[in-house]
């Protein structure tokens, strides 16, 4: 059979229906980006440490600031 609209069926409940779904999918998906460029940004600050040292290089500005 196939599926049939009632005439109680209100179109902003099947929107509200819908939202309710996809959250959840749309919150894992956003953790996954923020816990991804967290361990991209981690990786990136490892390979910028000198060896043996916990100071983080930073780039230096050629031009000596004016004050």
């Amino acid at each position: 059979m196939a599926p049939t609209a009632t005439a109680a069926m209100d179109p902003s409940q099947d929107l509200s229906l819908c939202h309710k779904l996809r959250k959840p999918v749309v919150e894992k998906l956003r953790r996954e980006r923020i816990n991804s460029s967290s361990s991209i940004v981690q990786q990136l600050n490892s390979k910028l440490r000198h060896p043996g040292d916990d100071r983080v290089l930073t780039r230096q500005s050629s031009c000596p600031r004016a004050s």
